[in-house]
């Protein structure tokens, strides 16, 4: 995400605590696109509360804020081959097409180029392997002849305006919805005020991660639920979503552990395992039907409490353990880039034949990377590595007991 044109980082320690109201989030819906009409009778502010309405989000209102700062003339052009010339590649060996009806000469940026080649003519490699080696020619050669041919294929492709200069930053099929950041924050945040509402409780938003075309917003509960002899566990979720990405609007469960040393670290699902997956080709009613899942927030902690209190007896990793949690790292060869996988190797080297808290490990291990997609990726590590560690015992006071201490979701 850092590498994307625009790009900011939130976290909680140095927000405002100050949250937005509801009557803020009016302005992330357009005016003049279908979909955001449809979202907006589908999901009218009025019906979560009056105007002034504080939202029990804390640093909703930094949120925004940021979000706002962000934000590029960002349009589509539903378009056939026919209607575009490939204009070259520049320095960077992105491709260059002009839009011959809107009079639009732009270049490729993040991996367009790559799904250009891949999506429409399956030659991605091999456009690479010619670009690399200075073959350009070839690649335009067979690029224009394999657009004339295939002149009557329509795409949308997604633009983005910065400092005057256009650029590609996605190609998307026709199906495409565009439930894009503004649209994914505003039903997620209503949707999660509501239920915040109807359970009494806050939540804050404790990191957040927004680019012009991407979004990771982490969001947990206020109060934290105490284990006595372990740490503090926050149970919250993970916002996501891509403008530009091949995937979906997605919710994901998410606990964050907490020792007196401020060490902590965050443990998650894969993303076949969300709350909620919104796809940009699902229609306006099934949007609701997913939302409604938000319920299933107290099933996750319900499951996850007692599962962290039984791990939390004994605290401390084994040799063994570390060694395949070391091992879960390496074989992350498509999650994680070659120079990070070296890291934890480095990192390994020093802590395999010690034993450590489970706390103090995981928190060690974010070393090993700052890019947020990696940090995601770790914290999928450490959700599977924690829930090898023991077995849930059923519990069915687990609801009621964190009722009283106040932990819902």
């Amino acid at each position: 995400m850092k590498n994307h044109l625009k790009f900011v980082s939130l976290f909680s320690n140095s927000m405002s605590k100050e949250p937005a109201v509801l009557n803020d989030l009016k302005f992330f819906l357009h005016e003049d696109m279908e979909v955001d009409q449809k979202i907006r009778e589908a999901f009218p502010l009025e019906s979560y509360g009056p105007p002034d309405e504080w939202i029990r989000i804390e640093g909703s209102k930094d949120l925004f804020q940021s979000f706002e700062s962000i934000s590029n003339k960002k349009w589509d052009i539903p378009e056939k081959l026919v209607n575009i010339q490939l204009k070259g590649f520049n320095t960077h060996n992105q491709i260059i097409l002009e839009f011959k009806h809107d009079t639009i000469q732009a270049n490729g940026v993040y991996d367009f180029t790559n799904t250009f080649f891949n999506i429409l003519f399956c030659m991605r490699k091999f456009a690479r392997y010619c670009l690399e080696q200075g073959y350009e020619d070839i690649v335009e050669d067979n690029i224009k002849k394999l657009m004339i041919r295939n002149g009557s294929v329509e795409k949308q492709y997604r633009l983005i305006e910065h400092r005057g200069d256009f650029f590609i930053r996605g190609l998307t099929s026709m199906k495409y919805n565009n439930y894009d950041n503004h649209i994914a924050i505003y039903i997620s945040i209503l949707e999660i005020h509501k239920m915040a509402k109807e359970e009494g409780s806050q939540y804050r938003i404790e990191k957040a991660y927004l680019s012009d075309s991407e979004i990771n917003i982490f969001i947990e509960q206020k109060s934290p639920l105490i284990i006595a002899g372990f740490g503090k566990v926050y149970f919250g979720a993970l916002l996501s979503n891509s403008e530009i990405r091949e995937g979906a609007l997605s919710l994901v469960f998410r606990y964050r552990i907490e020792n007196d040393e401020k060490e902590s670290f965050g443990g998650m699902p894969d993303l076949e395992e969300a709350i909620f997956s919104i796809k940009h080709d699902t229609t306006i009613r099934n949007v609701r039907n997913q939302l409604n899942k938000l319920k299933d927030l107290n099933k996750w902690k319900a499951r996850m409490y007692d599962h962290i209190k039984n791990v939390g007896q004994t605290p401390y990793l084994s040799e063994d353990r570390i060694y395949t949690i070391f091992k879960f790292i390496h074989k992350s060869t498509k999650k994680l880039e070659p120079d990070t996988r070296e890291r934890a190797k480095s990192l390994e080297e020093s802590m395999v034949n010690n034993t450590y808290h489970i706390i103090k490990f995981f928190n060690r291990l974010y070393e090993i990377t700052t890019e947020v997609d990696e940090k995601i990726t770790l914290e999928r590590i450490f959700y599977k590595s924690l829930k090898d560690m023991g077995k849930v015992k059923p519990n069915k006071n687990v609801e009621s007991k964190s009722n009283e201490e106040n932990t819902s979701l």
